[in-house]
């Protein structure tokens, strides 16, 4: 799972060097209802054409990564609630303790979560053992 977290922040950061432009927040989320499957999550106020954006989003994934890996990607989460990314944004400094049965992101339950850019800090790591 290491090296398809490795492609997708790539392909963030490919993105924001093409868009000239950062995300609010990214990162990959595993939701404890998706079944072992990633969602890439981006928030951007630069966003305009949503639709456009997702195909072209779309198609950096599906030319990036190979079949058993689409097989592990869930969706993209594009501009989830404003609540839910100020919550990651002013969360993401706090301590964690590893043994917690799940990590709570707002009202969603994450088992696994890797943010590569937040509005209050980068690279925050949060796993949960099964």
């Amino acid at each position: 799972m290491n090296e398809l977290i490795t492609k997708l922040q790539g392909i963030v950061r490919e993105i924001e060097r093409e868009k000239g432009r950062s995300f609010l927040l990214s990162g990959v989320m595993e939701p404890e209802s998706n079944f072992g499957k990633l969602d890439l999550v981006l928030s951007a106020d630069w966003i305009d054409d949503k639709l456009a954006f997702l195909r072209y989003v779309n198609s950096k994934i599906t030319s990036t990564l190979t079949l058993v890996e689409l097989l592990k990607f869930g969706s993209v989460v594009l501009n989830p609630k404003a609540e839910f990314v100020e919550w990651v944004a002013n969360t993401t400094d706090a301590p964690h303790e590893e043994h917690h049965p799940h990590v709570r992101f707002g009202d969603v339950d994450i088992r696994y979560a890797e943010l590569f850019t937040s509005q209050a800090e980068g690279g925050q790591r949060f796993y949960v053992p099964q």
